[in-house]
Formats: structure tokens, C-alpha cells, sequence
């Protein structure tokens, strides 16, 4: 099943090491263009060099292609997540198998927080709560199939290792961790159901096992095996007011929700013949509408698929996308008036916007020829998108107008970037 997006870490040599190979395509011969009314400005990785040279350095570049500068000269194996504080000032991020950092937006101040043991597959989350602070969460793999494997949750007050706090309370086989936007609570699963407990272990709470008003278990509400292994991740809502998530015998399951504090478990979708697999859970910026994909009622490939959105007071599920064909990447902008997505198999794609106002779409690189889309970022404004994709050996950066003008390429020949991350 879906899982979502906290990076999957195996060190920087699972990467090919490529060599320095030409590499020519259409676009990279253009011009870079200026957009001088654009502000915006992101980071990513970059991989560089080849054999033991071989480094993935964080950089900082404006919108158009300018003032490109390496944050990290000191690190050699940067990699996501990589998160902004909220008032675009500092960033978070991993380096190497398990060391957490944080630095000033221009490359100050490297400090780290966070020194983990040696695990064979990581799995981190990073929220910041304040500008201040910061939570985050550890997923280790078992070193073999018997072994299980292991969650933990820390807060961090960003001076050093020594102020980052873990929180003990949080079960070491919870399953499907996940941090709420604003930093405060933690959901996880245990035993076959959800539960929720702020970052600093208070207020542990048993979502789907309702209790009466004295805290006692109520048999008439409590809901048994209510999320079993074929469920998906948890996906809290933008406001951390809800979480989301797929549940039922998998493959044909239906979108649920719940309330932070325990109420209203309601069931969005209602078409017991839906299958779903692979299916992202992305919600709405003003956290009132889901938008997913699914697979035609009565067909089974996943090139008959289309893109719904479901308001989650109403429950009316509203088909987006008219045409069937693969979807992947399903990005609302931040204003909420757009969806970006990805179409098409792995070797064939092609990026579009939809307007959610009249369903016009909008393909936006068609003279690109894209193999692997692995990112779609939106501008915080909306008004701009990166995107990488696979280029002979290497995964280039782009970036483009919302309107689709204004294609430019952000990365340079003969390396491969990642995890673009636009500034607040």
C-alpha cells in the first residue's frame, strides 16, 4: 500500500555513481529566462562527481536559475526530508545514515541535534512546531526479516544533541507514525487501531475504541479490528484538526476519517467494488476535500484510472480527470484553485495542471520528454512548479510557470538532483 512521503534513507552509494557522461536533450540548450517579478527561491540535493569523489551536497537557487550557492560544503550525504521552518529562516534535514540538522537559510549556524545508531532502513519525519522547535520521528527496519523494527519520537529545541528530548511513551512497534502539520500530536497504529497522544506523550488517546464519559470502555461503541494490515498510512489534515486514511480487505477498501480527539469516524467513499492500489491520500489546503485516484468502476488496469476529489462533510465524491490513463503525483497548490499530476506510465509521461474551477487542464512540458517523475512542487505562491525526472543517467531539475511559460532548467549537466523544497 501507499505509504507516504518521509524518505527512505540507504545511504548515499545506493545511488549509481555515474560517470561524467554527455548527456544532450532539447532543453538544456536553452536559455535560462529571467523572472524578475519572482522572489521565490529552493533548495535540493545534487549529486555529484563519481567514485569515492561522489558528494550530495544541499543548494540554494532562485527561481530563475540565479544565484545558485552550496549551504552544506561541510556534508557529503544530504537528503530529505528536508523542511523549512515556518518563517523560511532555518531548514531542517538528514545527513549520512542518521544525523538530523539544522542551519540558518544561507548556509550558517550547522548544528546538529540528532545522532542516531546504525539502522539498516530509516525512515524520518520532520515538523516544526514553532521557529523554534522541532519534532521528529524514526522509523528503523529490522536488521532481518525475523527482527521487527522500531519507532521512535523526539522533540528538539535546536541548540544542540543534547536538547533533543525522546519521547518515551510512544509504543517501539507503533506502526504508520505520523506527525500532525502544526507539530503538536503524533497518530500512530497499535494492535489494529489508531491512536492518538501529543508530541510530548500526554494525552494518549484510543481513536477507534470510543469510552464513555468516565474514561471506561464502551462495548456498544468500541469498534474492533477497525484498522487491519491492509490500511493505509495516516494522513493528517492541513489544519491537524482530522486524520485520513484507507481501510477494509485490501484491495477494495474506503477513505475514512476521524477526528483528532477521537469523534466522528465517517466513511467517505461508498462503492464496495472500488479497488485501489498504490493510492495517495492528498488533502485540500483548507482541509475540506480529499483528492485521489481510482481505477474505473468495472476495469482493472491502472491505465483506467481517474482523479476524484471527496468533501468530507458531504461526502460526494466528484470525478476530476475525464480521460483514463495512469496518475501519479497528485499536488493541490497552496491557494487550493489547482491540482498538479503526473500522467502516463513510467517511460511516457507528461505533467499537467487542472483548474478545479472549469476542469481545464494544462499540459505544461510537452516538448520535454519525461521518463520517471519522481517530484512536483508547487511555489508557495502558486504561481510556479519544480519538477525532476530521469535524463539518460542522470535526474535534471526544472522549473516552470503555472501558466506553463518560462520552461528553465535549475540543474546542471552531469549531476542528479533531488528533493526540491520550495523557501516559505
Amino acid at each position: 500500500m501507499f505509504q507516504p512521503r518521509p524518505f527512505r534513507f540507504s545511504f548515499v552509494s545506493s545511488f549509481l555513481v555515474v560517470g561524467l557522461l554527455v548527456s544532450v536533450s532539447l532543453e538544456s540548450s536553452l536559455a535560462i529566462p529571467r523572472l524578475s517579478n519572482s522572489p521565490n527561491s529552493l533548495v535540493f540535493t545534487a549529486l555529484q562527481g563519481r567514485g569515492s569523489g561522489v558528494r550530495n551536497s544541499l543548494f540554494l537557487i532562485t527561481a530563475d536559475g540565479s544565484h545558485r550557492r552550496n549551504l552544506t560544503p561541510a556534508l557529503t550525504e544530504v537528503t530529505a526530508p528536508i523542511v523549512w521552518s515556518p518563517d523560511g529562516r532555518r531548514l531542517a534535514f538528514v545527513n549520512g545514515s542518521s544525523d538530523l540538522y539544522v542551519m540558518q537559510a544561507n548556509g550558517s549556524q550547522l548544528t546538529s541535534i540528532f545522532k542516531g545508531s546504525f539502522c539498516k532502513v530509516e525512515t524520518y519525519q520532520i515538523v516544526w512546531s514553532s521557529n523554534q522547535r522541532l519534532v521528529f520521528g524514526r522509523s528503523c527496519e529490522g536488521s532481518t526479516l525475523e527482527e521487527p523494527g522500531s519507532v521512535e519520537l523526539y522533540t528538539s529545541t535546536l541548540t544542540s544533541v543534547q536538547g533533543t528530548r525522546k519521547i518515551d511513551r510512544l509504543p517501539n512497534h507503533a506502526l504508520s507514525l505520523a506527525i500532525s502539520p502544526n507539530g503538536q500530536k503524533v497518530a500512530f497504529i497499535q494492535e489494529g487501531h489508531i491512536y492518538s497522544m501529543n508530541v510530548d506523550g500526554s494525552q494518549l488517546i484510543n481513536l477507534t475504541q470510543n469510552r464513555d464519559s468516565n474514561g471506561r470502555d464502551s462495548s456498544r461503541n468500541r469498534v474492533e479490528n477497525l484498522y487491519n494490515s491492509g490500511g493505509s498510512s495516516l494522513v493528517w489534515s492541513p489544519d491537524s484538526r482530522r486524520i485520513a486514511f484507507w481501510m477494509g480487505q485490501y484491495p477494495r477498501q474506503q477513505l475514512y476519517t476521524i477526528n483528532a480527539e477521537g469523534s466522528q469516524l465517517r466513511q467517505l467513499t461508498q462503492d464496495p467494488t472500488q479497488e485501489l492500489y498504490n493510492v495517495a491520500i492528498t488533502w485540500s489546503p483548507d482541509s475540506q476535500k480529499i483528492a485521489y485516484t481510482r481505477i474505473q468502476p468495472g476495469m482493472t488496469s491502472d491505465r483506467q484510472q481517474a482523479i476524484y476529489s471527496v468533501d468530507i462533510h458531504s461526502g460526494v465524491s466528484t470525478q476530476l480527470t475525464r480521460r483514463l490513463d495512469s496518475y501519479d503525483l497528485v499536488k493541490w497548490s497552496p491557494n487550493g484553485r489547482q491540482l498538479a499530476f503526473v500522467r502516463g506510465e513510467f517511460n511516457r509521461q507528461s505533467i499537467h495542471t487542472l483548474n478545479l474551477a472549469n476542469l481545464q487542464e494544462r499540459n505544461l512540458a510537452p516538448r520535454l520528454s519525461l521518463i520517471g517523475v519522481t517530484e512536483i512542487v508547487w511555489s508557495v505562491d502558486s504561481q510556479q512548479l519544480a519538477f525532476n525526472f530521469s535524463e539518460s543517467e542522470y535526474s535534471p531539475l526544472y522549473a516552470i510557470a503555472a501558466d506553463g511559460t518560462g520552461l528553465r532548467r535549475l540543474s546542471q549537466r552531469f549531476e542528479s538532483v533531488y528533493f526540491p523544497t520550495w523557501k516559505p
